[in-house]
């Protein structure tokens, strides 16, 4: 389940001094800090983030909230950070904090500190202060720590802990978090000009490498802290186990009978996810507005119905619109062409401030399984995501239904239509459903900017790769967000690489890579992509491989850098450290085997900018499989028709490079150009396609099996005479010159022998096939035919290669019987028939529905098929042995005449003499039936009844 979730910040958070109430004057409890002992910091007997890891404590500026503390009495005890000022105490700072409790007494009372600092990404222990608070709901706590003790660290490092006594052995609850520095003395050198990207290229996310050690100078530092709220927005993704489940995917078709058609006002029950225990319950919801894409359901009137209306018309008129264009289309599994989008408070703990879950996809719903919607559904919150108060703001939604869209999206593609079971890694995912928001919106995400501009964990190595869902998720959103928007700067085919890397057969890293080989170079691997990403990010140059090709959005982008000495790095991850170019750089020979140092200057200088010479390219004809020339040695060669790549290649060592194309009609303009392996595009060549004379040779064509006028195959394909668009009945235009729009396509026809003939994969692209026969071919395509049943007209059937295909329907009408097996297999009659699927519908072979019972005859444009439809019967108001409804006409049996008490001789077979008249009955199903008009001529009428007809005789 893939769960948008946004989290708040307290407005103390952002300078503010939010609902806490200040001490009252001269309560303040004060504590010089104690030496760390052998002893180490006490363990806590709630989980907590690993107090060892720099990038697990949060920054909290000046009046900012910590967080809050449930002790073991259920007490909440709060900490708010109030400030880092001089000390009384000569060479101390003044660690100050604010403390609140819902209770003066019967609590935990004692609130410890816990001092650490950072070396090279370690943390070590450096001494603690505590607090009896025993009679105080709100009190400020002093920690008097040495300025000397601190000096080389950015940030003061902080654990709080409660215990019932002061030498607890545990802790009862803690918080983490780390404030400026205000004594930090600047950490040294401020002469270093070059970078130093060192990087894991792995592609494994489940494993570390090692940098080594190597030598490196502090530098200061200053991160942004005007966070946005929306800078919080993230997904959990709670998998769903494809490859356990793919055989119960729901596959319903137009043919199945449908599910229950709801009508605005009905109401309908619904599974949600209860989030803060991650189980399913139900819900009911009422259909409150239906539009072309999506069905709006709400509950307990949690947004009106002209929200509902306004939130269905974005959807259909922009949000659909916007990622089906650029991703895919979604699934239909319940085969109504509509998405739900179900309104309601999502269960996620939240109380007012904190955490919530915007809205969130879960695959299950496609799967025939327990507490499954069976349909495509979205789930959207309505508080807080919508406001807090009565009154909602319905577009607030918009950004995550986008978001969540291209989920599912991505699902359909990767999972049903591609038929795999490999879902797309997060990273990946994640980074196309932002993209899906920033084509919506059409602005770039700054939130995410924000948030890596503010990353501690992007500094330590954060890996782009490894989805870290139990810490820092919200650096993941930020890389994965720039990573994908680098991709398609650096592709240069806006927002349509998005829909290819879908797509690709490969649903991970392959697809990234596959896409960067076709359009940044050749030689191009994963690997180098990411480490040239980290460089891009620091340089942002205008042109090449190392920046977002000028977009000044990401030039806010800034430069984060790692003050350790060494550390370990998921595939995916890296560091950038700094050096003085005079002083060089060592790389050491303790790294990982994927591990890469890359050095550069801070300004670029010394960077391969300069566009390679345009290529030289030799002739091309319309014979030519391949374009050749010479280029900068080792370029990437491109190779385009118009817009359009239709090769790539690698030129040698010396330069000659070879692309291979497929032929190009003559008089075509290509174009060539060259990309070094910095990114670097020279200007492009143009070459002409010279067209050359073809030798045509006859060959035997048919069409749906019947014989037509002989085609020739030249030049790689078969051409057929141009009447065949008549034959086929296909739509066209002929606009002379050997000019023709068919189907609304421009095709121009090749004049052979005095004739004008069609390339067949011009007749009809994708619908008309083929089979060979002896010395050509058989051209396959499915021409519209009238179709009537038994004399009446009936939808169009199609004839296709020597027969004629009706309806599927046709067996409801005939009453047939039959069973639908699903995938276009029918039982009939204890028969196995398999259904073609001709222009989205199922129709059967006519000599298939009922072999030997069905007979046709021929009409204008078509044929009438004639079978014996079983009818009810009576005669004067009384039921009789059932007749048949047969060609236009209805069939009774003989016997008719005695109930009547009609004169007539039976003459054999199946003639009689009626009141001198010869009659001819018919043979159905083995007995004699006749005509009911034929009966008495003039004397008998009828009435229609239910399932029949009632006949009636006068004498």
């Amino acid at each position: 389940m893939l769960v948008l979730q946004l989290f708040l910040i307290p407005t103390a958070a952002f300078g503010q001094e939010g609902k806490v109430e200040a001490p009252q004057p001269g309560k303040s409890l004060n504590e010089n800090i104690s030496s760390a002992t052998a002893e180490g910091p006490r363990k806590s007997l709630k989980p907590e983030a690993d107090y060892t890891d720099p990038g697990s404590y949060p920054t909290v500026t000046d009046g900012g909230k910590v967080g809050d503390m449930l002790d073991s009495k259920g007490i909440t005890q709060s900490i708010f950070f109030n400030s880092v000022t001089n000390s009384t105490i000569v060479d101390n700072m003044n660690f100050s904090t604010l403390y609140n409790s819902t209770a003066a007494s019967g609590k935990d009372s004692y609130t410890h500190f816990e001092f650490f600092t950072n070396v090279g990404g370690s943390m070590v222990f450096t001494g603690w202060t505590y607090f009896d608070t025993t009679g105080y709901t709100n009190v400020n706590l002093n920690s008097h720590l040495s300025k000397f003790d601190f000096s080389d660290q950015q940030y003061l490092y902080v654990r709080v802990g409660l215990s019932q006594f002061v030498f607890d052995l545990y802790y009862t609850n803690t918080l983490l978090f780390k404030v400026e520095n205000p004594f930090y003395n600047g950490g040294g050198s401020t002469t270093d000009d070059s970078y130093a990207v060192i990087s894991n290229e792995s592609t494994d996310d489940t494993t570390t490498q090692p940098t080594g050690s190597f030598n490196v100078k502090d530098m200061d530092y200053t991160f942004d802290k005007n966070l946005k709220p929306e800078t919080y927005k993230v997904d959990v993704n709670i998998p769903y186990n494809v490859p356990k489940n793919k055989e119960k995917q729901i596959k319903k078709n137009s043919s199945d009978p449908l599910n229950r058609a709801f009508n605005v006002g009905d109401s309908n029950s619904f599974w949600v996810m209860d989030l803060r225990t991650n189980q399913p319950y139900q819900i009911t919801a009422r259909l409150a507005y239906s539009g072309t894409k999506a069905n709006i359901w709400v509950h307990n009137n949690q947004i009106t119905d002209a929200d509902a209306a306004r939130l269905a018309a974005e959807f259909d008129n922009r949000i659909h619109a916007s990622v089906s264009t650029n991703f895919g289309n979604e699934s239909d599994v319940d085969v109504d062409g509509k998405i739900n989008i179900l309104n309601f408070d999502i269960q996620d703990g939240f109380t007012g401030s904190g955490g919530y879950t915007a809205g969130y996809f879960y695959a299950l719903d496609l799967f025939d399984e327990p507490n499954s919607n069976k349909s495509e559904i979205f789930y959207i919150d309505t508080y807080p995501t919508m406001g807090l108060g009565a009154t909602k703001d319905v577009t607030a939604a918009y950004e995550t239904i986008a978001h969540e869209f291209q989920h599912m999206v991505n699902f359909n593609q990767n999972i049903f239509v591609e038929n795999t079971v490999e879902v797309m890694p997060s990273w990946l995912n994640e980074a196309l459903s932002m993209a899906a928001e920033q084509i919506y919106t059409g602005q770039g995400l700054s939130s995410r900017i924000d948030y890596y501009n503010a990353s501690e964990s992007i500094s330590n190595g954060h890996s782009l790769l490894y989805w870290d869902n139990e810490g820092d998720t919200l650096s993941n959103y930020s890389l994965s967000y720039l990573f994908g928007q680098y991709i398609k700067k650096q592709a240069n085919q806006g927002d349509s690489i998005f829909k290819e890397i879908i797509n690709d057969v490969n649903n991970d890293y392959r697809a990234v890579e596959n896409a960067a080989k076709k359009y940044i170079h050749s030689g191009m691997t994963f690997g180098k992509l990411m480490t040239s990403y980290r460089m891009a990010l620091l340089l942002k140059q205008d042109t090449g491989l190392y920046g977002f090709k000028g977009d000044p959005f990401f030039d806010a982008v800034e430069e984060k850098l790692y003050f350790g000495s060494s550390t370990n790095l998921r595939g995916g991850g890296a560091v950038v450290t700094t050096f003085n170019s005079a002083d060089g750089f060592t790389i050491p020979t303790a790294k990982g085997p994927n591990v890469t140092y890359t050095t550069f200057k801070m300004d670029g200088s010394g960077m391969d900018i300069t566009p390679p010479a345009a290529p030289k390219v030799n002739a091309v004809t319309d014979q030519s499989t391949a374009v050749t020339g010479t280029a900068e040695a080792n370029a990437q060669v491109i190779v385009k028709a118009g817009a359009v790549s239709i090769g790539t290649g690698t030129a040698n060592a010396t330069g000659s490079f070879s692309v291979t194309i497929p032929k190009q009609k003559g008089g075509t303009t290509l174009t060539v150009t060259a990309k070094d392996q910095a990114g670097n595009e020279s200007s492009g060549t143009n070459v002409v396609v010279t067209a050359t004379t073809t030798a045509y040779s006859a060959i035997k064509v048919q069409l749906n099996g019947k014989a037509f006028t002989g085609g020739y195959f030249g030049n790689g394909a078969a051409y057929v005479h141009w009447k065949a668009l008549e034959t086929l009945k296909i739509p066209f235009t002929f606009k002379g010159n050997g000019v023709f729009t068919i189907e609304g396509r421009t095709v121009t026809a090749q004049t052979i022998n005095g004739g004008l003939f069609l390339k067949w994969t011009d007749l009809s692209p994708g619908k008309v096939t083929y089979k060979s026969i002896t010395g050509g071919f058989n051209f396959i395509y499915a021409v519209p035919t009238k179709v009537q049943l038994n004399g009446k007209d009936f939808t169009g059937g199609y004839y296709k290669d020597g027969n004629t295909y009706v309806h599927w329907k046709v067996l409801d009408t005939f009453k047939i019987p039959y069973t639908f097996k699903g995938n276009g297999v029918f039982t009939i009659e204890g028969r196995t028939v398999q259904a073609q699927t001709i222009n989205g519908g199922l129709f059967i072979a006519w000599n298939q529905l009922s072999p030997g019972k069905v007979t046709f005859k021929t009409i204008t444009d078509g044929y009438n098929f004639i079978y014996a439809v079983p009818i009810k019967v009576q005669l004067n108001g009384q039921n009789f042995t059932g007749g048949y409804f047969k060609d236009g006409n209805a069939y009774v049996h003989w016997t008719a005449l005695k109930t009547f008490k009609i004169p007539y001789t039976f003459k054999g077979g199946v003639l009689f003499d009626i009141g001198g008249r010869a009659v001819s009955g018919e043979t159905i199903n083995g007995a004699i039936y006749i005509r009911w008009n034929l009966l008495a001529p003039g004397k008998i009428t009828f009435k229609a009844i239910t399932d029949g007809y009632n006949f009636i005789y006068t004498p």
